[in-house]
């Protein structure tokens, strides 16, 4: 079955804005961005998925995401303006141009580009930029490198056990309906996405019912747990927990 072609174009779109966009300048205010999530959370994760992981829809943040990125010639202005004729799929340009400015920086924030003292809007500065080459440029790097350190596991550990391991196991196994939390499963559904995915599900939906009760520096905490129970190795520095640093570690 084929896709709808207002999806279509808005995957090509979206695309541009994962890989793209140069990482110096900032493109939206952190506000706009936080406007931008209440909107996806109502008109867009239905498709989308709840983690911009991708469901009827496509992905709209991960690395599969930026490489095809990377061989469009896309602008962060063809993103705004597509997203503003074409979604959402049932209801094209329904939305407000600020809704929709909201949106376009709720994307670009969650695939790590910088926010700035200045909203995004069809006006704005650099929206002619490419956004087919930034995700090459951008430091990106792999949670094989060492991305959380010795006393934050030990830290995400006590939280873990306070908060996680009744459902989720004393070895991350999964009890019952529960996912494992380590392993090949575990792999399979978030290798290869920004470690940021993970920890945006953690601070929406656990504990279940109370989601964003530990707070962004403890779920980074568990976040760096997790890593340490799937063999990724610790460093130096801690797990950062803000949404640009978490989105610039791919989980690898």
């Amino acid at each position: 079955m084929k896709r709808p072609i207002a999806l279509i174009l808005f995957t090509s779109a979206c695309l541009c804005s994962v890989t793209g966009a140069a990482q110096g300048a900032g493109l939206y205010t952190t506000s706009q961005a936080q406007r931008g999530a209440t909107i996806y959370a109502r008109q867009c994760a239905a498709c989308h998925g709840d983690t911009l992981a991708g469901g009827a829809g496509p992905a709209l943040k991960g690395m599969a995401f930026n490489e095809m990125a990377a061989s469009q010639h896309l602008t962060i202005k063809s993103l705004l303006d597509v997203t503003s004729r074409t979604m959402p799929l049932t209801a094209p340009g329904s939305l407000k141009q600020e809704e929709y400015a909201a949106l376009t920086a709720f994307i670009l924030q969650q695939s790590g580009f910088p926010s700035g003292d200045k909203p995004l809007s069809e006006v704005s500065a650099n929206l002619g930029d490419s956004l087919g080459t930034a995700a090459t440029a951008a430091a990106m790097r792999t949670a094989s490198q060492g991305v959380y350190t010795d006393a934050q596991m030990a830290q995400g550990k006590a939280f873990y056990s306070d908060n996680c391991l009744q459902c989720h196991g004393g070895e991350l196994d999964g009890v019952e309906d529960a996912p494992p939390l380590a392993g090949k499963l575990f792999i399979s559904k978030w290798g290869g996405l920004p470690v940021g995915t993970l920890h945006a599900f953690i601070d929406k939906s656990m504990p279940p019912g109370n989601g964003g009760a530990l707070g962004a520096v403890s779920e980074a905490a568990v976040v760096a747990y997790i890593l340490y129970k799937n063999n990724f190795p610790s460093g130096s520095t801690p797990l950062p927990a803000d949404p640009a640093g978490l989105n610039s570690i791919i989980t690898n």
